[in-house]
């Protein structure tokens, strides 16, 4: 009877009301804890700051409650010393209030590299991947008579000679002058059309040709495309092999991701 009369007095029911209070009260507040940590709700629109210098974007960075942080510079040319030119996340992306957006800017002048030693018995192959690791271009290759067949003999910088460690831009072009031996040698150029770049550097070899210069097409843009392109074109041709040219002279090819430009041009 005690019991009863409990459970319809006043004293219990300001109780139940009491704790339905702090139970929903304390619902309320880790959802909104909850939702100050995870900044659940508070998104911004990432700006465009392509083509803007870091003091530019200060106010927008402010705006959107947004922070920057460089990662990397490179050089291209035809535009402003110091802007931005890659930014991640990319612009129209909608992220939380904080978020870091990390930059590329152009850098303030032609990043440098040492030229490497390509004249001290270094074989033309082995050449191209010092060039290429040195962040230089292989230029023109040609060929005299020298007893030492392969070997490069001359490297040049727009007709001039350069010595190994000179200080040289990135993406320099480096022409090479490479010995072909005295004895006048002859060789059937073998058809690379369809190979990958490896392989058609490894047949070229077994032929007794090297490499010339590497013309990428359209398709061709990240690096994962330079290792699936395979050639499309060469010059000079093989003509079902009846070109005849001097063993160890360049050929030059042409790269794609286009299967169907591999298959016309096979065809041809």
């Amino acid at each position: 009877m005690n019991f009863l009369k409990f459970l319809i007095s006043r004293t219990f029911w300001l109780q139940v009301l009491i704790s339905l209070v702090l139970v929903v009260g304390g619902l309320f507040l880790v959802q909104w804890l909850l939702t100050s940590y995870t900044r659940s709700g508070r998104t911004v629109v990432v700006p465009d700051f392509v083509g803007k210098t870091q003091d530019e974007v200060v106010v927008q960075l402010e705006h959107n409650d947004l922070h920057m942080e460089m990662i990397d510079s490179v050089y291209k040319t035809g535009e402003r010393p110091g802007v931005i030119v890659d930014q991640t996340p990319a612009s129209g992306t909608k992220v939380k209030k904080g978020r870091t957006v990390y930059i590329t800017i152009n850098a303030y002048g032609k990043e440098m590299a040492k030229m490497p030693d390509l004249i001290t018995n270094c074989s033309a192959s082995f050449a191209r991947v010092l060039l290429e690791q040195a962040g230089l271009v292989v230029g023109e290759v040609t060929y005299k008579p020298n007893p030492n067949s392969q070997l490069v003999l001359e490297q040049k910088v727009d007709g001039k000679d350069v010595l190994p460690g000179t200080k040289v831009a990135k993406g320099t072009k480096v022409d090479l002058v490479v010995g072909m031996g005295n004895d006048g040698d002859l060789a059937i150029v073998p058809n690379v059309i369809g190979m990958g770049l490896r392989d058609a550097i490894s047949a070229m070899g077994i032929a007794r040709f090297n490499i010339g210069i590497l013309n990428y097409d359209e398709t061709v843009v990240t690096g994962a495309d330079t290792l699936a392109a395979v050639v499309y074109k060469q010059a000079p041709a093989a003509k079902d092999g009846s070109q005849i040219e001097q063993a160890w002279s360049a050929i030059n090819v042409w790269l794609t991701t286009d299967v169907k430009k591999v298959t016309k041009n096979a065809l041809e």
